[in-house]
């Protein structure tokens, strides 16, 4: 049963948002992950240095910067053990996913393995952790 002391996920939106003062959801998120221990789910690690090292100017960062603000923002990271990856593909194609939804099985399933709320900004993904049956909180 999760606690208040449990660390809280977030998928790769929240993630952005959380470190981006110019994100439209920057203030919601810092909000709710103030008082949080806090980690990236899974995939969304790799998606995160992605993301943030890709970016247009001036928002782009460095590849060594974003695995600083990587590690600094999000301690807590947890990942989907082997044999929750075994059994994962079968599930994502049977609850119906397609296409870049895929992405986002990944990062809910390591949530949902670990019995942990997960942080989204990203509307099209809730979706996708609803049919996976992830605890999460969707912020638009």
């Amino acid at each position: 049963m999760p606690t208040n002391a449990d660390p809280v996920l977030v998928d790769t939106s929240a993630a952005v948002a959380l470190v981006q003062r110019a994100h439209p959801f920057h203030e919601t998120v810092r909000a709710r992950l103030a008082e949080s221990r806090r980690g990236l789910a899974g995939h969304a690690t790799v998606e995160f240095l992605s993301v943030l090292t890709r970016m247009p100017s001036p928002y782009r960062v460095t590849p060594k910067a974003a695995l600083r603000m990587q590690q600094q923002n999000f301690p807590e990271s947890r990942f989907l053990s082997e044999r929750a990856m075994e059994r994962l593909l079968p599930e994502l194609v049977s609850v119906g996913l397609s296409g870049g939804a895929f992405y986002d099985g990944l990062v809910g399933a390591a949530a949902r393995e670990h019995n942990l709320a997960l942080i989204t900004c990203d509307l099209r993904a809730g979706a996708t952790y609803r049919a996976l049956g992830v605890r999460f909180e969707l912020f638009t």
